[in-house]
């Protein structure tokens, strides 16, 4: 499995769609394909065609990287909110082995989001940490979404989003080693940095049962990630497209 930044921006765009929405029992199959453009040197630009699997109950959910529980909800006026623990799968899109790097492990990061939706929007707040002795760092982030209801079928949902990753967490996946140094890499190890996404999602519900969903996001590292030796490119681009059956 071979796509973490496709999961990130697809799973993170879903989410903020239904972020205080649970239909109980609910479960979805569906299929998506995704580009998304290389953002390490030693690595291309890379093509996925990937299953989709949703499950939303009551308390528990799971979609495509992240399963939740819910612990908390409510709502005061026409605002609904919630808090669950988390638990996500960081995949590592390790660069080929020609760029001489010690292996980035993926990991199960795990914590809380407290979440909110109304007339105004859709806003959620996330504390993740690592769980395997892989990178032991923590991220925290921040997305918003607004649903725009064109027709009773079609919606467009603009979102931006900003993320914190501590100094371990950022060293560990943007750092370079003394053993991996060499004439064009210099020893290199960022402070905490952030990533910064803006994106749209387009959604059609072609049926009662048939969704198709198209998901477009912009990602950006701040200096200290994308003045890192191995970083190519400070900015990438994430574009999908997935069609949903809900049974």
């Amino acid at each position: 499995m071979r796509h973490p930044r496709f999961a990130v921006a697809f799973a993170a765009t879903i989410a903020s769609m239904t972020t205080t929405v649970a239909f109980a029992g609910e479960f979805s199959l569906g299929i998506a394909a995704g580009t998304l453009t290389r953002q390490y040197h030693y690595q291309d630009d890379q093509t996925f065609v990937i299953p989709v699997i949703a499950y939303e109950g009551e308390r528990f959910s799971y979609f495509l990287d992240t399963a939740a529980f819910q612990l908390l909800s409510g709502k005061h006026g026409e605002t609904g909110w919630r808090t669950r623990m988390l638990a996500r799968a960081r995949i590592f899109d390790q660069p080929a082995t020609a760029a001489g790097l010690e292996k980035r492990r993926s990991t199960l990061d795990a914590g809380f989001e407290v979440a909110a939706q109304g007339p105004w929007g859709a806003m959620s707040l996330e504390g993740l940490a690592d769980t395997l002795d892989r990178h032991d760092g923590f991220e925290a982030s921040l997305t918003y979404s607004y649903e725009l209801a064109l027709t009773s079928q079609l919606s467009i949902t603009p979102h931006i989003g900003v993320s914190y990753q501590d100094r371990r967490l950022a060293d560990y996946y943007f750092g370079v080693r003394p053993s991996e140094t060499k004439a064009t890499r210099r020893e290199y190890h960022p402070g905490a940095g952030g990533i910064a996404t803006a994106g749209l999602t387009i959604a059609y519900a072609m049926t009662s049962r048939w969704q198709l969903l198209a998901v477009m996001t912009r990602a950006a590292l701040s200096d200290d990630l994308a003045d890192s030796p191995l970083i190519a490119k400070r900015s990438t681009t994430t574009a999908v497209i997935g069609v949903m059956y809900r049974f």
